[in-house]
């Protein structure tokens, strides 16, 4: 019998270090979709960083179901590109565009007012994380 996705997402969060069904492994520090080319997520000390970039809509689902995994056992979350940790300064750029685009669209929205402030509200607390935890750890670590 083998092994649900959202159990393999459970053990990942909960610290297993190795585990796979036919669709999802973890390896070491990181939890993988399909293969080695599309991490889902990556410990990095008491962080996780969550990979920002999409892929297929089945691996995007692996990424849901990782996430809600960490977020139920209180785990702080950081989205990076392929979780890379050197793509901090590409991530935090990126969230600030969000916030201007989504500033502009709360104004003329109708509909959607939650969505956009929800928006928002989290692109800035990912700015924070990155700001407070992220750079200047990498900026230690280049002295």
């Amino acid at each position: 019998m083998t092994t649900r996705n959202s159990e393999i997402a459970m053990k990942f969060a909960r610290g297993a270090l190795k585990q796979t069904n036919n669709h999802m492994f973890i390896e070491g520090d990181t939890i993988y979709s399909f293969s080695y080319n599309h991490p889902i997520a990556k410990k990095w000390g008491s962080v996780f960083l969550l990979n920002s970039v999409g892929y297929s809509p089945t691996t995007k689902r692996h990424k849901t179901l990782v996430y809600h995994a960490l977020k139920g056992e209180w785990k702080t979350i950081i989205f990076l590109p392929n979780c890379d940790i050197n793509r901090v300064y590409e991530q935090k750029e990126m969230n600030e565009k969000k916030i201007v685009e989504f500033k502009a669209k709360l104004i003329r929205a109708r509909t959607r007012q939650s969505y956009y402030r929800s928006g928002i509200r989290h692109f800035v607390e990912q700015n924070i994380l990155l700001n407070e935890r992220i750079i200047p750890h990498l900026i230690a670590e280049k002295l």
